[in-house]
């Protein structure tokens, strides 16, 4: 019971230093504040979900359609996100957010 508690919290903590990383990457890099990288987390594990438990697929199916559908929805968003921040890059005092 421990070590399962330890797992989880070493997986969890993983998760969420990645998304951190990801989060401090993008502001001090490219100075733009980006929080679709946690919204694309977030519609994946909700559609691994969704498809292991309403539509009754295998683990590795939903897993495997999930990256495909966030992959899809990720490619729509940078293009209408990078058009907005394209013409909305005259001001550069206020960092564009995404």
């Amino acid at each position: 019971m421990v070590g399962d508690i330890l797992v989880n919290t070493l997986m969890n903590t993983g998760v969420y230093a990645m998304l951190a990383v990801g989060f401090s990457l993008m502001f001090g890099v490219a100075r733009l504040i980006n929080l679709a990288h946690t919204a694309f987390y977030m519609l994946a594990g909700y559609s691994i979900f969704f498809f292991i438990t309403r539509m009754g697929l295998p683990w590795l199916a939903s897993v495997l359609l999930s990256i495909l559908i966030v992959v899809v929805v990720a490619v729509v968003v940078a293009t209408c996100a990078s058009t907005v921040t394209i013409t909305t890059a005259a001001a550069p005092k206020i960092p564009p957010m995404i």
